[in-house]
């Protein structure tokens, strides 16, 4: 059953203990960020480093991130942080978990965005979920999501282009949530 926004999230619906997925029983779950913010990051599904650390955005593209943030003078360790999958997705779309999975991150995603000024979607699979668009065609920009209702919603390319060559891409979506930051705090 996909996911509707007309769905009501409540606290019992999510399992207190977000380090063991309570659908496949995988312990290989990173929770959200414990900064609280006005702002929402979310990533696709956390990498190797994120998983041993049970923390979103601290491996190799999150450091990246974490740096370009910082010379935007954008601390990121002040931003809530998560991603589309609770742990990473089976390799087989067809394992009987895969579609369960996913719902049950996509509460604790939705629960995350309720309430938050901005809300950041990171990677081309976020951004389609969340809005059925292209992040190459979008990338810094605002966009509309059928499922949230945030007042600032924004896609960005994904930072691992960055390793493949693409830099001024993640760099002007980066800028771009500058200028966004700006207009949120006044």
């Amino acid at each position: 059953m996909p996911w509707t926004k007309e769905e009501t999230i409540t606290t019992d619906e999510i399992i207190v203990d977000l380090y063991h997925c309570p659908i496949c029983g995988s312990d290989d779950c990173v929770p959200p960020s414990y900064e609280q913010s006005d702002v929402l990051w979310i990533g696709e599904s956390p990498g190797d480093e994120e998983v041993k650390r049970g923390k979103p955005f601290v491996g190799p593209t999150g450091r990246l991130v974490q740096a370009e943030l910082s010379y935007l003078g954008l601390p990121m360790y002040t931003f809530r942080m998560c991603n589309l999958w609770i742990h990473p997705p089976p390799n087989n779309k067809k394992s009987e978990y895969y579609n369960d999975c996913f719902e049950y991150s996509v509460k604790i995603v939705m629960n995350e965005a309720k309430d938050k000024k901005l809300v950041v979607l990171v990677g081309a699979e976020t951004v389609k979920f969340f809005t059925g668009l292209k992040v190459s065609d979008w990338n810094g920009l605002l966009v509309k999501s059928n499922l949230l209702s945030n007042p600032y919603i924004l896609a960005l390319v994904h930072p691992a282009t960055a390793f493949k060559g693409s830099c001024g891409e993640m760099r002007f979506g980066l800028q771009r949530f500058a200028h966004y930051m700006e207009e949120i705090n006044g």
